[in-house]
C-alpha cells in the first residue's frame, strides 16, 4: 500500500512540475509602435504575441487573433494569419533585438499597407 501511496504522489509531483515548467517558459512578446507613420502621432499601439504549442496568439484592442508560425530561428520568427479569403496578415519579431513589424497584404491592391508598423518589444515570461 506504502509503495502505491507513493507512486501516486511521484507521478502527480511529475505532472504538476512538468505543467509549471509549460507555463514558467511560455514565450510571451509585448510589442509597441508609435504611429506618427500612420499619421496618428503620439498614439502607441501595444499587442502581446504568446506562445501556444505551435502558433502565437495575438492579443490587441481589437480582440484575438491566431497566428501560425511560418518560419522560426534563434534570432527571429515569422508569423502569418490567413484568412478564408487571399489576404496575408506578417509579422516578424527579431529576437537578438526585440524589433517586431507587421504588414498585410491583399489582392485587392487598395487594402496592402504601404507602411508597415514597427517598434520595439520586450519579452515576459
Amino acid at each position: 500500500m506504502k509503495k502505491q501511496t507513493a507512486f501516486i504522489g511521484f507521478l502527480l509531483f511529475n505532472v504538476f512540475s512538468i505543467s509549471f515548467i509549460k507555463s514558467a517558459i511560455a514565450e510571451r512578446y509585448i510589442c509597441s509602435a508609435e504611429l506618427s507613420s500612420h499619421g496618428r502621432p503620439g498614439e502607441v499601439e501595444t499587442k502581446t504575441y504568446k506562445r501556444e504549442g505551435k502558433f502565437f496568439v495575438k492579443t490587441y484592442e481589437n480582440g484575438e487573433d491566431d497566428h501560425s508560425i511560418l518560419k522560426e530561428t534563434n534570432s527571429f520568427i515569422i508569423l502569418t494569419k490567413t484568412y478564408n479569403y487571399p489576404d496575408l496578415f506578417i509579422t516578424i519579431i527579431d529576437k537578438k533585438k526585440l524589433n517586431f513589424i507587421e504588414s498585410y497584404a491583399s489582392i485587392e491592391l487598395e487594402y496592402n499597407t504601404e507602411i508597415p508598423t514597427a517598434g520595439k518589444c520586450f519579452i515576459s515570461r
